[in-house]
């Protein structure tokens, strides 16, 4: 049933839709997809920033014009908050990223399959991971919620970060049987 089901959606569905999930890098009558072009830009001009970054101000700046990340009169963002902190501040800050991530990762409790508030906590973590993925601001507000959220829920909610079962059961209302005598 999922083969006929997956074969129908190939034979129907527009190719334009098929377009959008195509990722290509060459350049076309002048042009390059601007996805590409950022991330083109990433990895050939990556000896440049690695070791230390090329600072915030010098991105948005002198380095950004010269750079492939400027498309007209404007320096535009790496769009992927992983690779702009590497630019601003290098391998470095990128590690200092990639230990924030990982403690907010632990911060979210475990099996939280059948708690609601954890499931949700849940839900806003992988939103806010997927928008680090297609966004350069990292100093977003978003951001600073959904951290402030892992830790507090950590705090004060979850301290061992185990959610009871048993809190869970005692929520459930229990169907009633009535005896009959």
């Amino acid at each position: 049933m999922a083969g006929v089901i997956g074969a129908a959606l190939v034979i129907w569905v527009p190719d334009v839709v098929w377009l959008r999930f195509a990722f290509p890098t060459e350049t076309n009558r002048g042009h390059q997809e601007p996805r590409a072009r950022v991330y083109t830009a990433a990895v050939e001009h990556f000896p440049e920033y690695a070791m230390t970054g090329v600072g915030a101000s010098n991105f948005w700046g002198a380095w950004g014009r010269l750079s492939q990340y400027s498309w007209g009169p404007s320096v535009k963002g790496a769009h992927n908050v992983f690779i702009q902190i590497t630019i601003y501040w290098g391998l470095a800050g990128l590690l200092a990223l990639i230990a924030l991530v990982w403690q907010a990762y632990r911060c979210l409790p475990r099996h939280c399959g059948s708690d609601p508030l954890s499931l949700q906590l849940l839900g806003i973590s992988v939103v806010a991971l997927v928008s680090m993925l297609s966004m350069h601001n990292f100093e977003a507000k978003g951001f600073s919620l959904v951290l402030g959220l892992l830790g507090g829920a950590r705090h004060w909610i979850w301290p061992r970060a185990i959610v009871q079962l048993a809190t869970w059961k005692q929520r459930v209302p229990r169907p009633t049987t009535a005896r009959v005598s």
